[in-house]
């Protein structure tokens, strides 16, 4: 069984995403989907607008704006038959078969994460290959290496990659190891999750044929807003966190000295 939590935010593309989940996969009733919605009242979501295997929990968007607090409620909704873990942003679209070749493609103790190649709002679906990189954290916060992967490029399947928030797959006990830490802000969001993925002994890694695609196109929202309230200042919550020892398990599977990325970024 695949848990499949989605974080939307005043997001008219989740009701075709749920949809082309559920329609591509070669096992729809092996899936469950829990939709964390941040709305206006006036025209929120209601539950028989989606397909069956989405469970949807609705909340004014003014209450509640921090996207990791958000995505820490996944563990709440865990079931004991949940074997496998995604976690996407409210506007992707997705190959046939998606949920077998995740699986087939999932190595022992690892996390399939990457930005997906990109699908387009209006017109007819064309398949695209290219895979983004982190472009905010590069310039806010130095460069953190999300790997850039095009067929013509590269004869690997696989290469190191950090986890994107918005795409990750892996297995369900990763949300009892690593899980989101709530008090984070969304700039450290990425570089939180990778390091204590690596700390937890996790490989990441980007494949190639990734059936996910996701879309950059900003206009589906229904507003744009992405005013976070924190609880506590985020650098020195990521700053409690850093230690020598799982610094080094960065440097060295990176191949980047990650205590001189602390000390100009965090």
């Amino acid at each position: 069984m695949i848990y499949v939590f989605i974080a939307c935010r005043l997001d008219k593309e989740i009701i075709p995403t749920c949809y082309d989940l559920i329609q591509k996969a070669e096992n729809p009733n092996d899936i469950k989907i829990v939709v964390f919605n941040q709305d206006r009242q006036q025209d929120m979501f209601f539950q028989d607008l989606f397909p069956s295997q989405v469970t949807l929990v609705n909340v004014d968007y003014r209450k509640f704006s921090n996207i990791c607090w958000v995505r820490s409620m996944a563990s709440y909704f865990i079931e004991p038959s949940f074997k496998y873990y995604l976690c996407i942003d409210s506007h992707m679209r997705f190959d046939k078969n998606w949920d077998t070749q995740l699986i087939n493609t999932l190595k022992p103790n690892s996390i399939l994460s990457a930005y997906p190649p990109e699908y387009q709002l209006y017109g007819e679906f064309k398949k695209s290959y290219g895979h983004y990189t982190n472009n905010f954290n590069k310039e806010k916060l130095g460069y953190f290496p999300f790997v850039t992967v095009h067929f013509a490029e590269s004869d690997l399947d696989y290469r190191k990659s950090t986890i994107a928030a918005g795409f990750h797959f892996t297995t369900i006990d990763w949300l009892y190891k690593v899980g989101y830490d709530k008090l984070l802000c969304w700039g450290f969001e990425a570089i939180d999750l990778t390091y204590r993925s690596i700390e937890a002994g996790y490989e990441i890694i980007n494949y190639k044929q990734t059936p996910i695609y996701h879309l950059y196109d900003k206009r589906a929202r229904k507003q744009e807003d992405h005013a976070e309230r924190f609880l506590m200042d985020c650098k020195e919550r990521m700053r409690s966190k850093i230690n020598d020892e799982t610094n080094r398990k960065i440097s060295n599977y990176y191949d980047i000295d990650f205590d001189d990325f602390i000390k100009r970024f965090i």
